[in-house]
């Protein structure tokens, strides 16, 4: 049995996995502020597993989370402002939460008496930016970054520069170059990079873990950027909302990699029991593509909603195309591999999303 702290615990993935860890027989702490923009009411969610201690904290503190962590054996680091749009307008804030929270966490294990066996890392695909792609012509991979003009265009793929050949997204490694294209991305990317320095200087080991497009009960609504797929059900069941066409920005094809919840922390849970190298980059991801529009059309068909989507053919700020994860590395270390099929996961969400709806 560990002694483990994860911290942002009340969110989204982090209560899934406190309720793993707590099956599990570990010993628990959650540290988490409540941010009103998660919690509107300031107070622990009412799915908040009753057998984790539970401690109102903020990460920027560094006092309060120095006592919190001296004990602990492992440590879940979840806590971070959401990858929305407003990183664009709020960068003082999501810096200070999202890189001088990792740098408190970081002195505090390098600098302080502790006991942390291991740091796990809840990191983002948003840090590549744009995905990996391929020319079937030139049969080479490549790092792209779409140009302005071809969008004005409403050119949504990117060519080959060299032959001009559309570029043929293709999953992406964890050995790809990371190009964040939002200030939420580059928060996430500098976290890692305190992590990598942390484990070289004093030996902790760390596992970064990339989540892609997860997805499941319990995510935040209120967040097109992440959740798409739950703010979107969450209008068709608003009755303020539920008239309106469904909108859709460029031509819909845009590809993600969407894993459910459960399976995500089964992914946190290997990556505790295994031996891996000091320092280890984890992709997770269902490794299957899927385009938004396919999404939301499966979404529709079983709520039976009669509107068709609207595909608007504008850009939306700061969205990549395609990114979709190549998972054969933790397959490979730890054995990973997504159980919840897709079907199952999306009839659940829409489920959850009404029933939490009729409880506002």
């Amino acid at each position: 049995m560990h002694n483990i702290l994860v911290t942002g615990g009340a969110g989204f993935i982090g209560s899934h996995l406190v309720d793993r860890l707590i099956g599990d027989g570990h010993r628990v702490t959650i540290f988490d502020s409540l941010d009103s923009r998660i919690h509107h009411d300031g107070i622990p969610p009412d799915y908040l597993n009753r057998k984790a201690i539970f401690v109102k904290g903020d990460i920027r503190d560094y006092k309060h989370l120095k006592n919190i962590v001296k004990d602990k054996t492992h440590i879940f680091h979840f806590a971070s402002q959401m990858g929305d749009f407003s990183s664009q307008f709020d960068i003082k804030g999501f810096f200070d939460v999202n890189v001088g929270g990792m740098a408190n966490l970081g002195d505090i294990l390098g600098n302080s008496e502790n006991c942390c066996n291991k740091l796990i890392l809840a990191s983002s695909m948003a840090c590549y930016g744009e995905g990996e792609y391929k020319c079937p012509e030139c049969n080479i991979n490549m790092k792209v970054v779409r140009k302005p003009g071809d969008l004005k265009k409403r050119i949504w793929d990117p060519v080959c520069d060299k032959c001009k050949t559309e570029l043929k997204p293709v999953a992406t490694k964890e050995t790809f170059p990371c190009d964040p294209q939002n200030v939420y991305a580059l928060t996430k990317r500098i976290q890692e990079e305190i992590a990598f320095n942390l484990c070289m200087a004093y030996r902790i080991p760390v596992v970064v873990l990339r989540f892609f497009n997860v997805f499941g009960p319990r995510q935040n609504r209120h967040n097109p950027y992440t959740a798409f797929a739950s703010e979107f059900i969450s209008r068709l069941f608003n009755p303020k909302t539920a008239s309106k066409i469904p909108l859709i920005p460029e031509d819909g094809l845009q590809i993600r990699d969407f894993i459910s919840v459960y399976d995500a922390v089964t992914a946190c849970e290997l990556v505790l029991k295994k031996d891996l190298p000091d320092f280890t980059i984890f992709n997770v991801g269902s490794g299957k593509k899927r385009t938004k529009l396919d999404f939301i059309s499966q979404i529709i068909s079983r709520i039976g909603f009669s509107k068709q989507i609207l595909i608007t053919n504008e850009q939306v700020c700061d969205q990549v195309r395609n990114c979709y994860a190549d998972i054969r590395k933790i397959k490979k270390y730890t054995g990973f591999k997504p159980q919840i099929n897709f079907d199952t996961a999306v009839e659940e969400l829409i489920s959850w999303t009404k029933q939490s709806i009729k409880k506002r």
